[in-house]
């Protein structure tokens, strides 16, 4: 079974859009995309806006163990 990423999950519960999210933390709806789908990786400083921008809803630790776990299966 697949794991949801955390930020579709995020958004899911709030409600939002991918775009929507993009817009709180600063970056494109593209970029957003591609994390999500696995097509980029997180890197500290956007993984860490990502944790500011949410409140520490969503982690810097959950984004960094869902790719780890995501990059394992492959």
């Amino acid at each position: 079974m697949a794991k949801i990423h955390p930020i579709r999950k995020y958004c899911r519960k709030l409600g939002i859009t991918q775009r929507e999210f993009a817009l709180t933390v600063g970056f494109t709806e593209g970029f957003v995309s591609q994390l999500i789908n696995g097509h980029e990786k997180c890197g500290r400083d956007a993984a860490m806006n990502i944790e500011r921008a949410t409140g520490k809803k969503i982690t810097v630790g959950d984004l960094f163990k869902f790719e780890a776990k995501h990059n394992s299966a492959a």
